[in-house]
């Protein structure tokens, strides 16, 4: 039975202020096959979405992404990617999102990374924020003060370009699975992203709170075209090697409103308790 990891989608509508719990599910999806296909375009499954998965792969697609069942699996059908493409897969919200973000999913892998595997899940395009697998820190090596040493964190988070922020003791093991929890958001009144918080295997309170994240990405002046809004995110995968498949599943996410859309539903709902007591009366 597959089990669907949105326990961050917490109703708090109730309260009169913003809180990091206040979540509304934005879109979410566990991966079930199309009928009598493995083909990611024939899957409809999940919710918040203006249409079904897309993929730009054009050789070979279903040996490159697919949905299915990996052997001796107890949790069902995953998203699985075994070759590389910038747009291996790509989904559209059914209503574009301008407020902060909270993404939540689970992945694994089978057979071997090498310097740089790559799989990110991205906002807008490609080259926009991503979240993921960047494996040994991309090179292998990372700069500690004035020393270059060895490096096996294989998972970051950016804003955009093609470095990224690692998480510290994230060196991933095959057959095993993670998950992944983000925040990208609006700071310090910008009009567009540009701070990206991220959890590896989060507790409950952390993602309530958000804090005491992993690592933290923030724009720079050579980050791809700022977001003002998310209609379409994706997964990208570069340099995994022949016989290397990851495995991605319940995918969740949400939207924290801004303050003042918080206001005004906590003052429609107010209006809606007052209505409701006047015809009891």
């Amino acid at each position: 039975m597959k089990i669907s990891h949105s326990s961050f989608v917490a109703v708090a509508l109730f309260c009169g202020v913003q809180s990091a719990s206040a979540g509304v599910l934005v879109a979410s999806d566990t991966f079930a096959p199309g009928a009598n296909s493995a083909s990611i375009t024939a899957s409809t499954s999940g919710q918040g979405w203006q249409s079904g998965w897309q993929t730009d792969v054009t050789k070979n697609p279903q040996n490159t992404v697919r949905i299915a069942t990996p052997a001796g699996s107890t949790t069902g059908s995953m998203l699985e990617f075994a070759g590389n493409s910038d747009k291996a897969a790509f989904r559209t919200f059914a209503n574009a999102q301008e407020d902060s973000l909270l993404i939540d999913f689970r992945f694994e892998y089978s057979g071997s990374l090498v310097n740089n595997s790559f799989m990110g899940l991205w906002f807008g395009d490609w080259d926009g924020p991503n979240i993921g697998l960047k494996a040994n820190c991309g090179t292998g090596t990372e700069k500690i003060g004035k020393n270059t040493v060895a490096c096996t964190n294989d998972l970051f988070v950016r804003m955009g370009g093609t470095d990224g922020v690692f998480l510290p003791v994230s060196d991933v093991v095959a057959g095993t699975s993670y998950h992944l929890f983000g925040h990208l958001y609006k700071d310090g009144g910008s009009s567009t992203y540009n701070r990206f918080d991220a959890w590896l295997n989060p507790t409950a309170d952390e993602m309530q709170s958000l804090t005491g994240w992993d690592a933290r990405a923030t724009s720079s002046a050579k980050d791809a075209e700022k977001l003002t809004s998310i209609s379409t995110i994706g997964f990208r995968t570069v340099n995994l090697p022949a016989g290397t498949t990851v495995r991605v599943d319940n995918l969740n996410v949400a939207q924290i409103p801004e303050p003042g859309s918080l206001s005004l539903m906590g003052l429609a709902l107010a209006g809606l308790i007052a209505f409701s007591r006047r015809k009891r009366s």
